[in-house]
């Protein structure tokens, strides 16, 4: 095995596992939390005027949705990662 191989086979691995925590009822559980805090957070946005708490607000939206961002991208790149090695088994 070469090293891309390698590679490849350990972001089709990675990408699974994503896959599988995010439909497993944890990842669930996680998802929604994150989802639910988003939308509090952006309601309080609406109305508030303390610049920190502005900011506090912002940065929790934004850590919430870099959670959810790894994980899609986590998946994406595993599901790229298999097409490229069941493409390239099946040119051999």
């Amino acid at each position: 095995m070469n090293d891309d191989y390698q590679y490849l086979l350990a972001e089709a691995e990675m990408g699974e596992h994503a896959q599988k925590w995010v439909e497993s009822q944890i990842g669930q559980y996680v998802l929604g939390c994150a989802h639910e805090e988003i939308e509090s957070l952006r309601t309080q946005l609406e109305t508030e005027t303390d610049i920190d708490k502005i900011r506090q607000h912002q940065m929790a939206i934004a850590s919430r949705r870099h959670t959810v961002r790894w994980l899609t991208t986590a998946i994406k790149a595993g599901n790229v990662a298999m097409e490229t090695i069941e493409t390239g088994n099946s040119e051999d």
